[in-house]
């Protein structure tokens, strides 16, 4: 049989994203990464990790995360990018760098 799977909605992944960063997220960040992934909890993370990498998200001194502009140029991942690409080019699994 068929399993379908439906798309996580704005909370969820709002949920996936602050207990990635083990603090709330910032609605307007996890909004935005409730669009760019589609729900797809996959992309959340994939995105998640983009952003840290290009430095729109960061943690300052204090260890407080931080968020730059989010414009969505900064954060270049495509779900179609990972799709396309066969699984053994991939250069890593899709784990935060601070999990």
């Amino acid at each position: 049989g068929e399993v379908r799977l439906a798309r996580l909605d704005e909370r969820s992944v709002a949920s996936i994203v602050g207990d990635m960063m083990a603090s709330d997220p910032p609605t307007v960040f996890s909004a935005f990464l409730a669009d760019r992934s589609q729900g797809n909890p996959y992309f959340v993370a994939e995105y998640l990790q983009s952003a840290v990498e290009r430095g729109v998200l960061w943690r300052d001194a204090r260890g407080a995360w931080r968020i730059g502009a989010i414009d969505g140029s900064a954060i270049t991942a495509s779900p179609r990018n990972y799709v396309s690409t066969p699984a053994a080019t991939c250069s890593s699994p899709a784990i935060p760098p601070w999990a």
